[in-house]
């Protein structure tokens, strides 16, 4: 029975280190930007793997924890997990997060400073040797560190369940969105993008190209999520100019020149670009800004296309730099890289099964 007792007694220890396990399989499998989408994801899966392992490795305190017992390593199992996703919630709070590493530190030295105190007054009182002295002072340490260890996973509890609330959805919203984007794409790749291969784009008529810029465009909002109601045109633009998205207008216009002299690629760039840029403007319109969930770590990247929108969007005629590198530009540019990316390997796949 004793047995059975003692090995009950580890139990929460071994579910923290799977629970650990389980956070870095995630973090290296969704990649979520818990600390902000100034932060990438792969970094945050690999910094966290690098510190859990360094934390067993070389900290003394997690030492001190395996020899102090099931409950102590239980604290120290939890605490790298409970650090990371207090984090994302902190970073909104910061007062509270500083206030809270006031507490620790305050908390920590009045320990060290109280059990010293008793351990020379017991010392002088019972003539303890040298030897003993550094052994007791040896013992002292590793009860002020495993007190360390304690006292960070109590203060830290609150803050971990909370950013650990406002992460679950990067659980429940990818799902959705992938098996969405998975229909519609088994719904309209084979029958446009066959259109889209250079040899065949280069010898297609000015009405052709514009009926598949169509298909594309309505395919791509279908993929972003964005409802139907945006209109694609294609029209004569100035020559530095590919396309672009009027937000008042809900109206995506094509340059007729990218169409009729330009490279299928260079096509659905700005499609894909100009088809972003109408999701950014859908989200920012339609999310409930004075919700208390919009703070989570999850709306970041759409908080930074709002106060764009809010500071004023940059032209390209006024200032390049700024237009270049603002966060809708940017974000959109980025995405239209990477779906123009997949959209030729498709089309290589499609045709290497026509042959």
């Amino acid at each position: 029975m004793a047995k059975l007792r003692k090995l009950v007694g580890w139990l929460p220890a071994v579910g923290a280190m799977i629970f650990n396990g389980c956070v870095i399989g995630w973090l290296h499998c969704t990649k979520p930007q818990l600390l902000g989408s100034s932060v990438p994801g792969n970094v945050i899966a690999v910094g966290y793997t690098i510190l859990f392992l360094l934390w067993w490795c070389l900290a003394p305190a997690a030492t001190a924890c395996v020899i102090g017992g099931p409950f102590f390593l239980w604290c120290a199992a939890l605490l790298p997990a409970e650090l990371l996703f207090a984090l994302t919630a902190l970073r909104q709070v910061w007062p509270v997060g500083v206030l809270l590493a006031v507490l620790w530190f305050a908390g920590v030295f009045w320990f060290r400073r109280r059990s010293f105190r008793q351990f020379r007054q017991k010392s002088r009182r019972c003539g303890y040797d040298d030897f003993a002295l550094l052994c007791g002072e040896d013992r002292v340490r590793e009860n002020c560190r495993r007190f360390g260890v304690l006292l960070a996973t109590l203060l830290l509890a609150v803050p971990a369940c909370w950013g650990m609330w406002s992460s679950r959805v990067y659980l429940t919203a990818a799902a959705p969105a992938q098996t969405q984007a998975e229909t519609t794409a088994q719904l309209h790749e084979k029958k446009f993008l066959p259109g889209f291969a250079e040899d065949v784009w280069e010898t297609a008529s000015l009405d052709s190209k514009t009926e598949l810029a169509k298909q594309l465009a309505a395919y791509e909002l279908a993929m972003l999520g964005v409802p139907d109601g945006t209109d694609v045109t294609v029209q004569p633009l100035d020559e530095d100019w590919l396309g672009y998205y009027s937000v008042s207008s809900r109206q995506i216009v094509l340059s007729r020149s990218v169409l009729e002299s330009g490279t299928a690629q260079e096509t659905m760039d700005t499609i894909a670009h100009e088809a972003y840029h109408a999701q950014q403007a859908y989200v920012v319109e339609n999310i409930a800004w004075d919700d208390a969930a919009t703070q989570a770590a999850y709306y970041d990247q759409a908080r930074r296309w709002l106060r764009n929108y809010q500071s004023g969007y940059v032209s390209g005629d006024e200032d390049i730099l700024g237009y270049y590198f603002q966060p809708v530009e940017a974000d959109a540019r980025a995405y239209a890289k990477e779906e123009t990316e997949r959209l030729q390997e498709l089309i290589s796949r499609n045709l290497q099964e026509d042959k």
